[in-house]
């Protein structure tokens, strides 16, 4: 458990408890609740939900020197970040495959402090692969489109896309388009 004076919570800063089972936030009580284990005393420290980055470019597989997992998830754990989300386009080989995205997570695993969730590549000649992407459980889309030399670049718009598992997600090239882009912190609870 992990009790403080000011707890950030959907309904203000107040005191109390944050009560963990099996390394996960089971839910927020009174600051006087009893304890099943040990405490953390935060004191009058802040505590609150960390931050999800939804534009990360995590170069692993194939580009590792340039920014692997392991430094990546460092850096945000550092920051306050407790999950990102990589984006698709930067590594070799790009998460636009089921092989790719298994790829990818292969290299993350065993490597991150922090939640990592991907983002699946859309570019030309992928097509077929996108609803075996989404039931893969990439967490959003990015749009790619091509440039006069023929590679890929970073589309300017948004299109929504029916998700195969019915969740809304986007093909966006901006963090500020990607809705929703993981699931709320009270279903990381509820993991």
């Amino acid at each position: 458990m992990i009790r403080g004076r000011r707890v950030v919570t959907p309904a203000g800063t107040r005191a109390a408890s944050i009560h963990i089972e099996h390394g996960r936030i089971a839910r927020v009580g009174a600051w006087l609740d009893p304890a099943a284990g040990p405490v953390l005393d935060a004191g009058n420290a802040i505590v609150m939900p960390g931050v999800v980055d939804t534009h990360v470019h995590v170069n692993e597989p194939g580009r590792t020197e340039w920014e692997g997992f392991e430094s990546a998830a460092r850096a945000a754990a550092a920051g306050g970040i407790t999950a990102f989300l990589d984006m698709p386009l930067n590594s070799i080989p790009a998460t636009t495959t089921v092989a790719a995205l298994r790829e990818k997570r292969d290299a993350a695993r065993g490597k991150t402090s922090v939640n990592v969730e991907f983002i699946g590549g859309v570019v030309p000649g992928n097509a077929d692969e996108i609803e075996p992407l989404a039931r893969a459980g990439v967490r959003a889309f990015s749009r790619a489109a091509r440039s006069r030399a023929g590679r890929p670049t970073a589309a300017r718009k948004s299109t929504p896309f029916p998700a195969a598992s019915g969740e809304k997600k986007s093909i966006t090239s901006s963090s500020r388009n990607v809705s929703p882009v993981a699931p709320s912190p009270s279903a990381y609870a509820a993991r």
